[in-house]
């Protein structure tokens, strides 16, 4: 990471060049705490101590040095990543910028046997927490009543009782992680339990699911099993898609800041938000075969949560729809890109 420069505003609001003098040569999962130690004091163990490695997923090492006379002078400024300065997505204030990559949710879910409650305020995206409420609130009225025009509301069949049963307990049922919760062909692929060290950091700042209850969360976000498709109306409240079109433009420009977005939902989830105002990138699986190509939902979901594992592991960062299908050919993958879709081919699984 030679003469790289990054900045960070934290107790100053201004940025700090890194120290051009010295090398960093760990790898990134090596990544320490980060010193902050204003003018006078000794250096203690333990004290002032940011640990970037957890809060950052371990792809930053910062020094910032409270005695430079320029972060004493306050000020605003946006972090610099090396993006191109005349590129309006890359200006976002305060903002330390990465690719994200956005996942649909898993039909099916898996129910946790233990665990703590739900506690809304405590998922990421806080934002997100009074649409989060009105959402729940409307599906546990939905759930907590007959049980027949609820099943028919939530587009069950006659013996899905116990998925009613399901909602209309889910603030009082246990939690787990939900990169636990989802399953099925993407999450298998995916697989985030299997990932090495770095990568499971990486995905923690890296990887989001869009989700009908909560709109957005983040893999180790502690969430209970629950059954609302994405199409749904609830009664009181309207359509689910509604609801969310209208929360998540903010919290996820505000996200993704001058990064790359990857967007790999499906189509019903693509309708919650569609990207403005960010770099984004989508993403289609073809299936070749005889010549002809078409898309297959197994392949394309299968494929899906193989690239996010390669591309965590890999630890690629890639700012632009061009650099992401480039880094995807160097994983081994065949890739065309219109504008800003790319159509990665497959063969076989």
């Amino acid at each position: 990471m030679d003469d790289v420069a990054v900045a960070l505003a934290l107790e100053v609001q201004r940025l700090i060049e890194v120290e051009r003098s010295r090398r960093v040569d760990r790898e990134e999962w090596q990544v320490g705490a980060v010193e902050v130690r204003q003018p006078g004091r000794t250096r203690r163990r333990g004290r002032g101590l940011l640990d970037l490695g957890r809060e950052l997923g371990g792809d930053l090492e910062v020094r910032l040095d409270l005695r430079d006379p320029v972060a004493q002078r306050g000020g605003s400024h946006p972090v610099a990543d090396g993006a191109d300065p005349d590129d309006a997505a890359a200006r976002h204030t305060g903002t330390i910028t990465t690719v994200l990559m956005l996942l649909p949710p898993s039909e099916g879910k898996a129910a946790a046997r233990r665990g703590r409650a739900l506690d809304l305020e405590g998922l990421s995206f806080p934002a997100l927490t009074g649409a989060r409420e009105r959402v729940l609130t409307a599906l546990e009225d939905l759930c907590t009543g007959d049980p027949d025009v609820a099943a028919k509301t939530l587009g069950l069949g006659g013996t899905q009782h116990d998925l009613v049963e399901l909602d209309a307990r889910l603030r009082t049922a246990p939690t787990q992680r939900a990169d636990q919760v989802y399953t099925g062909v993407l999450y298998d692929a995916l697989d985030v339990a299997t990932l090495s060290p770095a990568a499971k950091r990486r995905a923690a700042t890296r990887v989001a699911v869009t989700s009908s209850l909560f709109g957005l969360v983040r893999p180790g976000d502690r969430i209970p099993a629950y059954r609302l498709s994405g199409d749904t109306t609830l009664p009181g409240l309207g359509a689910v898609a509604g609801v969310w079109r209208e929360e998540l433009g903010p919290v996820l420009t505000d996200a993704v800041g001058g990064g790359l977005l990857v967007d790999l939902r499906s189509g019903t989830y693509v309708a919650f938000w569609r990207p403005t105002g960010v770099r984004a990138a989508s993403m289609r699986v073809l299936h070749e075969h005889q010549g002809t190509r078409k898309v297959v939902s197994h392949f394309n979901k299968a494929t899906k949560g193989r690239i996010v594992r390669a591309l965590l592991e890999a630890g690629a960062d890639p700012r632009t729809p061009a650099r992401l299908a480039d880094a995807l050919r160097d994983l081994g993958w065949v890739v065309e890109q219109d504008g800003d879709r790319l159509d990665v081919v497959v063969s076989e699984l």
